[in-house]
């Protein structure tokens, strides 16, 4: 008996099976982007300060956003000496609205998934080696940071270990990010993001184990701790 593994219920297909099902949460940021908030993509919101600077329109904007010195240092860089916001793609944001962002709720609700398979006590080391980005950041390096004297070290040797929940945290937080980094999205997207995510996976887990035969439960640590 020691030696049976889950399968059909409890098993690798059945983890799986959920993963791929629980990006269905991205019905949730849609309805509420479109029928609740629509709100502004940053790329827009510039739109509204490069015209309120040039005195093209007189929108109710607050003053700190107009007095920061970022204005004018985005006016030297760009091309047309504009107060626009740049993006890091051509075709600029999605012409649909902001909050919350999918990708972030996608994120959220995939690593909940996982955060439920992989570590649900928050306490399973990452296995292998802890590594950093090397000077361009397109590889990863072993990191020898001065508590290691200088040696790469194995991860679960480490005391206070990096674990499998706090790295999956990472994951969905770079997913957010990223979007703000690229100039089409706010952090506040993000965060709604992650929790709109979670919640939707807990609901989703939940008629998952409503509908199986065997009496279970599932565990995680929340993004909020």
């Amino acid at each position: 008996m020691d030696k049976l593994k889950g399968f059909a219920t409890h098993g690798l297909a059945k983890m799986m099976h959920q993963l791929a099902n629980v990006v269905d949460a991205l019905a949730h940021p849609w309805y509420q982007k479109w029928n609740v908030h629509r709100f502004l993509r940053p790329e827009a919101f510039g739109g509204l300060v490069h015209l309120k600077k040039t005195g093209q329109r007189d929108y109710p904007l607050h003053a700190s956003i107009l007095d920061s010195t970022v204005l004018e240092k985005m006016q030297q860089k760009s091309p047309h000496g504009t107060y626009l916001l740049s993006t890091m793609t051509k075709s600029g944001s999605p012409t649909h609205p902001s909050y919350p962002g999918g990708h972030a709720t996608s994120a959220g609700a995939c690593t909940t998934i996982l955060k439920m398979w992989l570590d649900p006590h928050a306490t399973r080391c990452w296995p292998g080696y802890i590594v950093e980005a090397d000077g361009d950041g397109l590889n990863l390096k072993n990191y020898t940071g001065p508590e290691f004297e200088g040696e790469p070290i194995l991860n679960d040797n480490k005391k206070d270990c990096l674990t499998v929940t706090g790295e999956l945290n990472k994951l969905a937080h770079n997913v957010g990010m990223g979007r703000d980094f690229s100039g089409v999205h706010w952090r506040g997207d993000d965060i709604t993001g992650f929790r709109l995510g979670e919640n939707v996976a807990i609901h989703y887990m939940q008629n998952e184990l409503d509908r199986q035969p065997e009496c279970a439960s599932r565990k995680f640590k929340s993004f909020d701790g």
